[in-house]
């Protein structure tokens, strides 16, 4: 079985592609999936993939990462929602704990390997999460941001052995929200699906302007996740 010293997960290719150009020398790791690239990021190597959308795909594809390859410790990056309103786009949250919300479980860090931008709890759904009354709850519970794939990540590292951590930067906050409809827009392993864009935009043509900015923040918030996650394996 080969051995790395770190595994990369993001849940969507958008949030691996700036991962990937960071990366010394990137080859191909077909065992881990089509996606899957091996390489060098802040001098470490690597294995990195985009595990999909949702807790159910990220489960499975950190079991297979552990089927697949030896790692002594998995990060998390990308994108997540705040609820916490100081937060703004590109902020980087390094969690000191997320709550898997579908099981019901908590589950702490164990590898500290950064300094963060912004440190708290964060809170994994398998929905998108836009209501605004909702959100607001969940930062008074202490919750800071949210995402779709960490808890789940977390919990089969613990039944594992295996350090976490996570790099996930704010693309969307209570100031910025995310479209409603955006989940619509894309396909279960967390590629764009163009025919639902197509004729999303085609219905609502007034909602374009807010896609097109939320895709800059994502871009955005991409980026500074990716760079955090690099800078804190130089740091290793």
């Amino acid at each position: 079985m080969p051995q790395f010293g770190a595994a990369v997960l993001t849940a969507m290719p958008m949030e691996l592609a700036p991962v990937r150009r960071r990366m010394q020398n990137p080859q191909p790791f077909p065992a881990l999936g089509k996606r899957a690239v091996t390489g060098h990021l802040g001098g470490v190597n690597v294995v990195a993939t985009a595990v999909g959308v949702g807790t159910r795909r990220a489960e499975e594809t950190t079991e297979r990462l552990f089927r697949s390859a030896s790692v002594p410790l998995v990060i998390v990056v990308g994108i997540a929602g705040a609820s916490a309103p100081h937060l703004k786009i590109g902020d980087v949250v390094v969690p000191e704990s997320v709550i898997h919300g579908p099981a019901g479980t908590t589950h702490t860090s164990t590898e500290s390997v950064a300094r963060p931008d912004r440190k708290g709890t964060i809170r994994t759904h398998n929905e998108l999460l836009v209501d605004p009354d909702g959100v607001a709850a969940l930062h008074r519970s202490g919750v800071v941001a949210m995402d779709m794939e960490t808890g789940a990540i977390a919990a089969v590292c613990e039944r594992h052995g295996v350090a976490w951590t996570a790099f996930r930067a704010i693309g969307d906050n209570p100031e910025r929200p995310v479209d409603p409809d955006s989940m619509t827009m894309l396909n279960p392993d967390g590629t764009g699906n163009v025919g639902a864009a197509l004729r999303f935009v085609v219905r609502h043509p007034l909602r374009i302007p807010g896609l097109v900015r939320m895709g800059r923040d994502g871009a955005k918030a991409c980026n500074a996740a990716a760079a955090a996650a690099e800078k804190a394996l130089q740091n290793l």
